[in-house]
């Protein structure tokens, strides 16, 4: 049965997804996260009991669900590591999530949410931004993001990069996120699921334009092969008029700058597109490519153990061979934390989502030109695993990829393989 309108059952899951990662909502306002989350998963799992009988989901996500909350408690005694406990349940509240969206609620509404809570942030970095710019809007708060880094929080946007010179701020807007490029990647999300599901061209635009203002080199990036393979002629001169003006606005406030401030925002803008280029020429705080590193302790730990990986908890445990280094943050590190066998396993919901969108035979419809897009996005961030929403928003493009008409007609969100 499903209620299209139960505002509260939308209410309750996005109040999850909100106290989670890539969220930074509760260490901003020192909220109580993991009792938040406990409760309204409670009331989720409840209300599927109390249904447990009408529940059709697809047989094929719900194994990979399964399987993966099943491997996460055999790693946690392998590797003694009871981060793996976290692992598990966040993999649980997605599954949970998805049931009871698929018995109580509608995919493509939940899409359409998504799709306007990133529009809304987008919109509100954008705003923020050109207010620390010209106003040199106060902060309200400063919080410790999940990283260890400084989260500055402006009520409308937060960011961790704040540069005050005086009459205004530089900053790299990050929505309610934790980063800058965590935005950026959802903003690129919502572009996505726009284009499978209410194809608005207004909001596709809009997405476009205020994604520019997170100086996200990987957006960019993926924003000009998004135009090769989609836009028209007339939507990429409105994309290059907007980033022309944004451009021109931002070099004469820059001119107007000490040269002091003008080096610190140089790295983090033009100079981030420098270092990839020339890497010798990046300084260590402000880096475009800052994923060299981290590929290259993936691969050593993933030649050290190359079955089950180092464990979560490497990073953080002083017997780990790699105590105090990071490996995250790019497509080897799932294989260097959790082992081929773990890294695979733990990666089977992209693989069913490739296979969803290139089963039937064709040449780049629309849900195979956003796999693609979602493959090099995943490539610069693999954030696919290890959270809420990173797993929810495969499962989404997931499912409006199997309903969407240039894939298979007739389908329904239950159906398997």
């Amino acid at each position: 049965m499903v209620l299209k309108n139960n505002k509260i059952g939308y209410a309750v899951i996005w109040i999850i997804i909100f106290m989670a990662f890539p969220f930074s909502i509760a260490q901003a306002y020192n909220l109580p996260a993991k009792m938040i989350m406990a409760l309204f998963t409670t009331l989720l799992t409840l209300g599927l009991l109390l249904k447990l009988k009408d529940i059709k989901v697809n047989t094929t996500m719900s194994f990979i669900f399964l399987f993966q909350i099943f491997t996460s408690f055999i790693y946690l005694f392998m590797h003694k590591d009871l981060a793996y406990i976290n692992l598990l349940f966040q993999i649980l509240v997605p599954f949970i999530i998805y049931m009871y969206i698929l018995l109580f609620l509608d995919i493509e509404i939940l899409s359409k949410l998504l799709i306007k809570l990133t529009l809304v942030m987008g919109v509100l970095s954008a705003i923020c931004f050109i207010l620390c710019l010209t106003i040199n809007l106060p902060y309200y708060s400063v919080f410790q993001n999940p990283d260890g880094r400084d989260g500055f929080n402006f009520i409308i946007a937060f960011t961790n990069t704040n540069v005050d010179y005086g009459f205004g701020k530089f900053i790299r807007p990050a929505g309610f996120f934790d980063e800058p490029g965590t935005l950026a990647f959802y903003l690129i999300v919502g572009i996505l699921l726009n284009d499978l599901t209410i194809k608005n061209t207004k909001i596709q635009t809009t997405l476009m334009i205020v994604g520019l203002f997170t100086f996200s080199v990987a957006f960019y990036l993926i924003l000009t092969l998004y135009g090769l393979l989609y836009l028209s002629k007339k939507s990429l001169i409105k994309i290059l008029i907007s980033f022309f003006f944004i451009s021109f606005i931002s070099v004469y406030l820059y001119s107007q700058l000490d040269s002091e401030y003008q080096g610190v925002i140089y790295g983090s803008s033009i100079g981030r597109l420098e270092s990839i280029i020339n890497p010798g020429s990046a300084s260590d705080n402000f880096q475009a490519d800052n994923r060299s590193n981290l590929i290259s302790n993936a691969k050593e730990a993933i030649i050290d153990s190359p079955i089950i990986g180092q464990g979560i908890s490497y990073a953080s445990n002083e017997d780990s061979k790699f105590y105090g280094t990071f490996m995250s943050a790019n497509f080897l590190g799932i294989f260097g934390i959790h082992g081929i066998i773990g890294g695979l396993i733990f990666s089977l919901h992209v693989f069913y989502y490739i296979y969803v969108c290139f089963k039937k035979r064709g040449w780049l419809t629309v849900p195979q030109k956003c796999c693609l897009i979602y493959l090099v996005l995943i490539l610069q961030r693999p954030d696919y695993i290890g959270g809420i929403l990173t797993y929810l928003t495969v499962c989404l493009l997931t499912l409006t990829s199997l309903n969407f008409k240039n894939v298979t007609k007739n389908i329904h969100y239950y159906s398997s393989l």
